[in-house]
C-alpha cells in the first residue's frame, strides 16, 4: 500500500512537471541551486561544476526523449536531463558498477532527489 501511494504521488508530480514550461532564467536558477553555485562569482565555481551545468543544459534540449512534443522545454525534460547526466555523463570513480551504485544509492541518488524536489516546488 505504501509503495502504491508513493508511485501515485510520483506520477502526479511528474505529470505536473510535464505541464510546466521552463524559461531560460528558471533553467539557470535551477542549475545554480542544484549545483550550489547560487550567488557565487564565475571564478569561484570549479570547471567541473561549470561543465556539469553546461552538460545538463545541453541535455535539457538534446537529451534522450526531450525533443518530443509535450516534453520539450518542460520541467520534466529538465528532470530527464539531470537523470541522463547522472546515469551516463557524470564522472564517477571506478567502473560502470560504481556508476550504477552512485546513481541508485549514492551521490547520484541525492542529486536526482534534490532535482525532483526543486522542480516540484
Amino acid at each position: 500500500a505504501e509503495a502504491r501511494a508513493y508511485f501515485d504521488q510520483f506520477k502526479e508530480r511528474s505529470q505536473a512537471l510535464a505541464k510546466k514550461q521552463v524559461s531560460d532564467l528558471e533553467l539557470d536558477d535551477f542549475l545554480a541551486r542544484l549545483f550550489l553555485t547560487e550567488g557565487k562569482k564565475a571564478d569561484e565555481i570549479s570547471s567541473r561544476t561549470k561543465n556539469a551545468q553546461a552538460e545538463v543544459k545541453r541535455l535539457f534540449v538534446d537529451g534522450k526523449g526531450n525533443q518530443m512534443q509535450g516534453v520539450r522545454g518542460t520541467a520534466w525534460a529538465l528532470y530527464n536531463a539531470v537523470t541522463e547526466f547522472i546515469d551516463y555523463e557524470r564522472s564517477t570513480k571506478g567502473d560502470k558498477e560504481n556508476r550504477l551504485v552512485s546513481s541508485w544509492f549514492g551521490s547520484g541518488a541525492g542529486l536526482r532527489e534534490e532535482a525532483f524536489a526543486l522542480l516540484s516546488k
